[in-house]
């Protein structure tokens, strides 16, 4: 095939690809043909639609009592817009603004309404279309203009008659056509008084007698600009906007507009104003109406018409500016927090926590050590959640009778923004606390339920995973009871473990009770005033010991030591975990204990560290091992783990009992114990 030839068939494809895309792909599909074919009005735009009038034979009956001030809907009505998109407005009889979502319903009508059937012969006249019982036309923004005269319903009632334009010829369509296009001038009005959507708006003015209210929203939150500089009441402007968006025409005073002063609307006290999305709507309220209760006339700033509108609004204009306070004690808004710190009545910095890259949070004071990421946001949303219950002095003349000389302080840091609360002493009220909020001099009072977690926040919010590691790490065991004599598990290297003694050790068993020691995490972590008083824990004297040898790849054993005790009021076991490095064998003694606060575990956490270790019938297992070395001892500075290998059993060997966990009494909570 030549160059030619084939540049040819690319020019060829190339034409087809664009004679489908501009005619073929630009037709109307079949089923686009045929609703096309059935329409009364086949290219209906009405996007382009500029101008509507309605003329009706004669005029309509009356409207509803008290729905406008004139006696009968018009003959004539006209509606007119600019352009596509604009407001429409009624310019005959009155002028007015309209109501949108009508004119739409309008359009839509006519865009729809489909041919049921036609009549080549007809007497005009018979069908009521000499003169039309409604004629409608409507202009377009490129000049044209359609006219549709609706004559008579059937007797059915489910058919009218119509004729567009000078067709030849009267179509039968829906009577739903003539319903939509019965209405009148009050149903054509636009009642509503704001219209901006509700998301939109970014600011509401107030005007009363002597000041101005402002609020400007921020993100999702509202504050105050006049006459205070504060946070507002979210709630209280959301009622607000509430009843302004639905605030709506009841009737139309059509001769006040010649004579506002009689309707207080010359120079009104009270005014809203709201703002949004490139546009500002006023409404001006004035004196209460007549004739009704709870109803008051208004005007938009706009517009020339007076209306009688319901007193929901008016009822909020005067609410004094400290009740559009707000009653949180925190406004973090959507940054995220970087850091909180709590600073305890000396100054001196009692906990530290810092947000980490990785979205999770981490002690800097007093240890660098993982906090627990979910109590963490829990007590953010609870310090957000938190709301004044009353200013008790704007000016106080002694912190110290609030407790205030010396408080506690809590600081949350953002970027760029930093909150401080300062927390002083209990109020009467159960749970309530006085305290000051940022450089506020304020006395203020609010609800805080359990307020010393946050003087306990290192104990409560640390990371609750107290160890991490596999199984197979675990390669010594002891398990001590009172009254029983301590036996050593040791881990064979071909697998299995190892025992003195007659009787076989369970290893599945012991593979648990290395997993559960490998995952342990607390409950919740004793507080310091409980934890001090070791003996009403049950931890003087624990009822189980469990001790491991644990060891990692290119790093030196590490022993870890975990006791018991008795039982919280929630049924949680108090405990003590240490841990500490096992040098190699001819080093000096052993380094002190890494001793952790003491925790709480749950209860099958310490059924599963109580398990029974050894494998039933044991008159069937007369085989056993013997360790070779010495078995290290907690205080021995030779704590080098062994292996063990198989031997014969000594003939006087007499396996131990195990140990029964002993029935202690739940504990009473000492005072002060950290909360769950």
């Amino acid at each position: 095939m030549s160059q030619r030839t084939t540049l040819g068939l690319l020019l060829l494809a190339l034409a087809l690809a664009a004679y489908y895309l501009w005619v073929e792909r630009a037709q109307p599909s079949p089923e686009q043909v045929r609703a096309r074919s059935t329409r009364l009005f086949a290219d209906w735009d009405a996007a382009g639609v500029v101008r509507i009038a309605l003329e009706r034979a004669a005029a309509q009956p009356a409207t509803p009592a008290g729905a406008t001030a004139t006696a009968a809907s018009p003959a004539r009505v006209v509606l007119v817009r600019e352009r596509a998109g604009a407001p429409w407005w009624i310019i005959e009889p009155v002028r007015a603004a309209a109501d949108p979502r009508v004119v739409e319903g309008l359009l839509g009508a006519l865009q729809y309404a489909e041919r049921v059937d036609e009549l080549q012969r007809f007497d005009p006249a018979a069908l009521g279309l000499e003169p039309p019982r409604l004629r409608v036309e409507v202009g377009h923004a490129d000049g044209t203009r359609n006219v549709l005269r609706i004559g008579r319903l059937e007797p059915s009632g489910r058919l009218v008659h119509v004729r567009r334009d000078e067709e030849p010829v009267v179509v039968r369509t829906s009577a739903r056509l003539f319903e939509r296009f019965e209405v009148g001038l009050p149903q054509l009005r636009d009642r509503r008084l704001f219209d901006i959507p509700h998301w939109r708006i970014e600011r509401v003015i107030v005007q009363r007698p002597g000041e101005a209210l402002r609020l400007v929203r921020e993100g999702s939150e509202w504050r105050l600009e006049e006459p205070l500089q504060d946070w507002a009441d979210e709630e209280r402007v959301e009622q607000l906007l509430q009843a302004a968006l639905q605030l709506e025409a009841q009737r139309f005073v059509e001769a006040a507009a010649a004579d506002l002063e009689r309707y207080g609307l010359h120079s009104p006290p009270y005014a809203l104003t709201l703002e949004g999305a490139g546009q500002q709507q006023t409404v001006l309220f004035g004196t209460p109406g007549e004739g009704a209760s709870a109803t008051r006339h208004a005007r938009r700033a706009d517009r020339s018409e007076v209306v009688v509108v319901a007193d929901t609004v008016f009822a909020h204009l005067g609410e004094p500016a400290e009740q559009w306070r707000s009653r949180r004690l925190l406004h973090l808004g959507r940054e995220p927090v970087r850091a909180i710190e709590v600073r305890a009545p000396d100054g001196g910095v009692r906990a530290r926590l810092e947000r980490q890259q990785g979205g999770g949070w981490a002690f800097a004071v007093p240890l660098a050590e993982g906090a627990d990421a979910a109590a963490v946001e829990r007590l953010l949303g609870e310090l957000q959640a938190l709301r004044i219950e009353t200013v008790v002095s704007r000016a106080p003349e002694a912190l110290a009778n609030f407790g205030l000389e010396r408080p506690l302080v809590v600081q949350i840091e953002q970027r760029g923004a930093r909150h401080l609360l300062r927390l002083g002493k209990q109020a009467p009220r159960y749970d309530a606390y006085y305290l000051q909020r940022g450089e506020e001099p304020s006395v203020l009072q609010a609800l805080i339920p359990e307020a010393e977690r946050l003087l306990w926040l290192y104990p409560l919010l640390r990371e609750r995973r107290l160890t991490a590691f596999p199984p197979a790490e675990v390669r010594r065991l002891v398990v001590e009871r009172p009254g029983q004599e301590p036996r050593p598990f040791v881990r064979l290297a071909e697998g299995g473990w190892s025992t003195p003694g007659p009787r076989r050790p369970d290893a599945a068993a012991l593979e648990r009770l290395a997993a559960v020691l490998g995952q342990l995490r607390a409950v919740r972590f004793v507080s310091p005033p409980a934890a001090a008083a070791p003996e009403q824990l049950g931890l003087a004297a624990p009822w189980l010991v469990v001790r491991a040898w644990r060891a990692v790849a290119d790093q030196p054993f590490e022993e870890i030591e975990l006791a018991l005790g008795t039982t919280d009021e929630a049924g949680a076991f108090r405990a003590r975990l240490r841990r500490r490095p096992l040098p190699a064998s001819g080093e000096p003694a052993l380094p002190p204990w890494q001793q952790l606060p003491l925790f709480t575990l749950e209860r099958e956490v310490v059924d599963a560290l109580d398990a029974t270790l050894w494998l039933p019938d044991p008159q069937a297992l007369r085989h056993g091992v013997e360790l070779q070395g010495a078995v290290p001892a907690a205080s021995s500075a030779s704590a080098t783990p062994l292996a063990a290998t198989p031997t014969a059993a000594p003939a006087a060997a007499s396996p131990p009992t195990a140990g029964a966990r002993p029935a202690l009494p739940a504990a009473p909570a000492p005072p002060g114990e950290g909360p769950r």
